[in-house]
C-alpha cells in the first residue's frame, strides 16, 4: 500500500530570501514600469527641489503651487519625453560624442520648448505668449544655452559611465540642482 506524503507546509520566506541589495527591487520595478518609475522619481525630485529654492531664498512659508506645477511638468511631460528620446538613442548604440550631438541639437531644445510651454501653459498663458517666449533671444540663449552648462557635462558622464537603464534616474538627480536653478529663474521672472 502507497503512503501519502503530507502536505509541504507554507512557510514564511526566510530572510535569506529577501534581497541582499535594495537596488534589487528598484532594478526590478524598473524593468516592469520603466516610465512610471521614472515619472515619479522625476516628479517627486522636481517638487523637491522647487521647494527647496523657496527656502535658500529665504521663503518664510512654502508655495506648494509652484512645486506642483514643476511635478506634474516632469512626471507628465519631461519623463516621456525623455523616455522616448533615450529609447531612440539606445536603440542606434551610439557612441558618446554622437549621443551627445544628438541630445544637443535636437533632444536639449525640443525638452526645454516642452517645458517651457508646459510651464506657461499650467500657469494660464495663451499660446501667443508661449509662441513669444519660445521665439525670444533669452530663451535660446538663457534656457536652452545656458542648460548646457549643466546638462553637457552630466550627459558626457550618462552617456560614458551610466548604463542606460539608469539614465531616467541620473538625470532625475541631476535635475534636482538644475531645478533649484529654474526655479529660481522663473521666480524671479514673475
Amino acid at each position: 500500500m502507497k503512503q501519502r506524503k503530507a502536505p509541504a507546509k507554507a512557510t514564511a520566506p526566510e530572510a535569506d530570501d529577501e534581497p541582499k541589495d535594495r537596488t534589487s527591487l528598484y532594478g526590478a520595478l524598473l524593468r516592469r514600469f520603466p516610465l512610471a518609475v521614472n515619472a515619479v522619481q522625476a516628479g517627486a525630485l522636481s517638487a523637491a527641489s522647487q521647494l527647496l529654492s523657496q527656502r535658500l531664498k529665504g521663503a518664510a512659508a512654502l508655495d506648494f503651487a509652484p512645486a506642483l506645477r514643476f511635478a506634474l511638468i516632469s512626471a507628465f511631460v519631461v519623463t516621456p519625453v525623455s523616455t522616448v528620446f533615450f529609447t531612440i538613442v539606445g536603440k542606434f548604440r551610439l557612441r558618446t560624442p554622437a549621443s551627445l550631438a544628438l541630445d544637443f541639437f535636437v533632444g536639449g531644445p525640443f525638452l526645454n520648448c516642452a517645458f517651457i510651454a508646459a510651464l506657461h501653459g499650467l500657469q494660464g498663458q495663451d499660446l501667443a505668449f508661449i509662441l513669444g517666449v519660445l521665439r525670444s533671444r533669452a530663451f535660446w540663449v538663457d534656457m536652452v544655452l545656458g542648460s548646457n552648462k549643466v546638462w553637457l557635462p552630466a550627459k558626457v558622464a550618462m552617456y560614458s559611465l551610466v548604463p542606460p537603464e539608469y539614465w531616467g534616474l541620473w538625470c532625475s538627480c541631476v535635475s534636482f540642482g538644475w531645478g533649484i536653478v529654474l526655479a529660481t529663474i522663473v521666480s524671479d521672472a514673475n
